[in-house]
């Protein structure tokens, strides 16, 4: 906290609350445990089949739910461009 303004507030409270499943993400997206994983999984046969099949499907997860974040914000430039 620089000045008057305290480090840790009720407002900081909320903010990390709100965004506390995507420093998760972030903090795992951040390592290489996913491409460990996934290259585990494609050494087997039945493995590769399945990452075949849901690797689309989480990218597809993904893009609704950074599509749902961007809408949800209380103000986004991008949402007002066209108009």
């Amino acid at each position: 906290g620089m000045g008057n303004i305290p480090l840790y507030s009720a407002e900081t409270n909320y903010y990390f609350w709100s965004n506390a499943f995507l420093f998760v993400i972030a903090i795992v997206g951040a390592t290489p445990l996913c491409k460990i994983g996934l290259e585990r999984m494609e050494q087997h046969k039945v493995g590769s089949k399945i990452v075949t099949v849901v690797e689309p499907m989480i990218l597809l997860i993904l893009l609704l739910l950074c599509t749902a974040y961007l809408v949800d914000g209380s103000f986004n430039p991008f949402l007002y461009f066209r108009f």
